[in-house]
């Protein structure tokens, strides 16, 4: 965020930090915080500072999101390129047969236990468990 940090964005471009806001930050820090002059000072540069970053980035922001600023400005966005996954595997290392020998394993008890979980999770079959279990001690007859 080069441009964020310098001074490409002028001064006179960013809108002027409201006096109320100042007085509602400053409201948050501890009294005993501000009778220090130099902290005080500090504070109030470190307000300014975020201020001024946090209105730079959302002038780019702006400008780089919306599609007539960047007609107007003549702003070409580069489409980020889109790997197939061989590439990706290549550039980011990726799933390997020989690390996990017994993979198949791990795919068969996570499929078995998937399966598991959709017919418990079966509103249907939720409803005649709870069922069954409401009348598990009701006897029709006697012995």
């Amino acid at each position: 965020m080069h441009y964020l940090n310098s001074d490409i964005i002028n001064a006179d471009e960013i809108p002027k930090l409201k006096r109320e806001w100042v007085v509602n930050a400053l409201e948050k820090i501890e009294p005993e915080l501000l009778k220090n002059e130099s902290l005080y000072k500090m504070v109030f540069n470190e307000i300014f500072e975020n201020f001024k970053y946090a209105m730079k980035k959302a002038m780019l922001d702006y400008i780089l999101r919306s599609p007539l600023e960047r007609a107007r400005l003549n702003i070409d966005l580069i489409p980020r390129p889109v790997f197939c996954s061989a590439q990706r595997i290549a550039r980011e290392g990726g799933f390997n047969i020989h690390l996990f020998n017994d993979w198949h394993k791990y795919v068969d008890t996570g499929r078995e236990k998937s399966k598991q979980n959709l017919v418990l999770m079966n509103i249907i079959n939720s409803a005649l468990m709870n069922w069954f279990y409401d009348f598990q001690e009701f006897r029709l007859m006697e012995y």
